[in-house]
């Protein structure tokens, strides 16, 4: 599964480090990502993400976790440093809304229909991250079952991946909260039209 999309994990200190090589994110479409306190020196960290031909970030974080990591101007440094940023915050621990996760998953689709390398990240690069991933992977392949995909992310960024008991029932319910939206939106598009 994430072979097919090739979801690439960068954990914070890749970057930093001109001793060790250059994680292998040219093929990556979609990259997941970690922050933590010690993020001192975005304006680096977004030049290294540019040098690596990342296009988009959506960050998951809420404004307050912004400032509580030191980088309340992240949002924008990476807008200054020329990425499409995708602010979709969401409390740390937490699913979106079914509205809100449908609008990411519609920006994630694009930027992956337009081939631009794409990186995901939250606080800890485990939860909302993983959750969203494990989302779109639903979303692109009818034969993933959730079980599956929350394998996959978890052979990707460990055992912690998709944090919460919220976040694991939201992953399972995900296809059937799909379908009744999906059903309620052809009613009232069906309205509107007559």
């Amino acid at each position: 599964m994430l072979g097919q999309l090739n979801i690439h994990k960068c954990m914070q200190g890749e970057y930093a480090s001109k001793k060790k090589k250059k994680p292998m994110l040219d093929d990556a479409p979609v990259i997941l990502q970690t922050i933590s306190y010690s993020l001192k020196n975005y304006i680096i960290f977004a030049e290294e993400l540019k040098s690596y031909g990342v296009q988009e970030i959506f960050v998951l974080c809420t404004r307050g976790e912004l400032s509580k990591c030191r980088v309340p101007n992240l949002l924008a440094a990476y807008q200054d440093h020329g990425f499409i940023v995708h602010h979709h915050p969401i409390p740390d621990g937490e699913a979106p809304d079914f509205a809100q996760c449908s609008v990411i998953l519609n920006e994630l689709r694009s930027s992956l229909e337009y081939n631009r390398k794409t990186l995901i990240h939250c606080y800890g690069g485990l939860g909302r991250s993983c959750l969203i991933a494990a989302c779109l992977l639903l979303q692109l392949f009818d034969s993933v079952s959730p079980q599956q995909a929350l394998d996959s992310l978890r052979d990707l960024r460990g055992p912690g991946a998709i944090q919460t008991i919220k976040q694991y029932n939201y992953l399972h319910d995900f296809r059937e909260i799909l379908a009744t939206h999906m059903l309620t939106e052809g009613l009232i598009a069906r309205s509107i039209s007559r």
